[in-house]
């Protein structure tokens, strides 16, 4: 049976964010150990729309399904166009949601890769409320 790996994309204000990092500095500071988290932050729902893109999400699930060896194998599975699928996954790994390895056989090749299967969304209604 597959473990669940979940990451987390986590919708706060930017002032929400920098108390979270000052309170890491502080604990880093201090020697204390910083648990690391697989979340993502975004400071709007609707960049959390532009990261998870239905076409996205097809492709994260794609690569997590099938485990294409190539990025031109995982155009192929989804029908699309190399150089968008390029696009997406060079942003999807600059996120972190997204691993490229670099593997040399008889060409050079770019294999994608994800830790994870399972995505969740938090939205803290409150925060959303008060902010309208």
């Amino acid at each position: 049976m597959l473990k669940t790996m979940s990451i987390e994309v986590e919708v706060k204000s930017l002032k929400e964010v920098g108390i979270e990092i000052d309170d890491i500095v502080t604990k880093m500071k201090k020697g204390e150990e910083i648990r690391k988290t697989n979340k993502i932050v975004v400071p709007s729902l609707d960049m959390a729309r532009k990261i998870l893109s239905p076409e996205r999400l097809k492709l994260l699930a794609t690569i997590e399904e099938r485990h294409p060896q190539s990025v031109y194998e995982l155009a192929k599975m989804l029908s699309r166009d190399r150089r968008n699928v390029v696009k997406d996954l060079d942003y999807l790994a600059s996120i972190g949601l997204v691993k490229l390895s670099k593997e040399r056989k008889t060409r050079k090749l770019t294999i994608p890769t994800i830790n994870f299967n399972r995505i969740n969304i938090g939205i803290d209604l409150r925060r959303l409320a008060l902010s309208t």
